[in-house]
């Protein structure tokens, strides 16, 4: 296991703002993603962060042991390693402020929906929230699995079938589940049941990433624009000085939210 290197600002930091006390610096061998990562959408992100010169937003995560599980910047993760940096800017939630939710796909296949009812899931009509995957057809017909995964890893390899089957398909976008309709014919919504921490936590550690899209974080107390400067996360010497002064001016500038927020990568 490769020790983190963790840079703390509570020195540096008024204790009247406990929302930038969660900022750490880590080394990369630290963090864990639970999502794949894009490439389309890395390299537009690798792109933005070279033009600006700063990473806008700290990646989310939850410490876990001397690791950090990524919930939210998978694709800001794998931009900074590809464009190689020394130290990843993480904001570090606790646990209690951090809840899961789930996105809708809305898609659009050249076969419909039955480019996923094609995989054996027992389907049955209905649409029971609690069922591990769910699809709305362009003719208003539900159907969910009727097989329910008995541990993590199988419920893991289910979804992965179902979203293997969609791979081809012609666009899918996220959509809130309450907002999710079909767009007309050859579309339908696919819908799942929403993952938990320790859902997530539990793949990250089996070395297992969802696809982009399936889990919806919402965070309490979420740091935006930061702005942290590319070169302080490149640089193999630290400047704590530097560091403290960024902080600094840091406090005036993001954008601190202590109601629950979601961010879409």
């Amino acid at each position: 296991m490769i020790r983190a290197l963790v840079l703390s600002v509570e020195a540096v930091l008024s204790a009247r703002n406990p929302t930038l006390d969660s900022l750490v610096l880590v080394s990369p061998g630290a963090v864990t993603p639970h999502e794949i990562a894009t490439d389309g959408h890395v390299r537009r992100i690798v792109d933005a962060i070279l033009e600006d010169g700063y990473v806008r937003h700290p990646i989310l995560s939850v410490a876990v042991g001397a690791q950090y599980v990524v919930l939210d910047g998978t694709h800001r993760l794998a931009a900074l390693n590809a464009i190689g940096v020394q130290r990843i800017p993480l904001q570090v939630l606790e646990r209690h402020d951090v809840r899961f939710d789930t996105w809708a796909n809305v898609v659009l296949h050249p076969r419909g929906c039955a480019a996923v009812l094609e995989t054996p899931l027992g389907w049955r009509r209905g649409d029971d929230a609690a069922a591990a995957v769910r699809v709305l057809s362009s003719d208003g017909q539900s159907w969910q699995s009727s097989e329910p995964p008995t541990t993590l890893g199988e419920r893991y390899e289910m979804i992965m079938r179902v979203l293997t089957g969609i791979e081809d398909a012609d666009e899918v976008r996220r959509s809130v589940p309450s907002l999710a309709k079909p767009d007309g014919p050859g579309s339908f919504v696919l819908g799942f049941r929403a993952w938990t921490l320790d859902d997530v936590i539990g793949l990250a550690r089996q070395h297992k990433r969802l696809y982009s899209g399936l889990t919806r974080v919402i965070a309490i107390g979420r740091i935006l624009n930061l702005r942290v400067p590319l070169a302080m996360l490149q640089d193999e010497q630290f400047d704590q000085t530097a560091w403290a002064a960024f902080i600094s001016a840091a406090k005036r500038r993001a954008r601190l939210y202590d109601e629950p927020t979601v961010l879409v990568d």
